[in-house]
């Protein structure tokens, strides 16, 4: 599963607890996607 993160929230990703990780699985608005190429 892929999770974007808003910038910030990098290193609480990466030290939650198993428990605590389901607040990061948020839908992430549409309009804040870009696409670069």
């Amino acid at each position: 599963m892929v999770v974007i993160l808003p910038k910030g929230s990098y290193m609480n990703w990466l030290t939650a607890q198993p428990e605590q990780s389901a607040a990061f699985m948020k839908q992430y608005p549409a309009d804040r996607l870009t696409v670069d190429m």
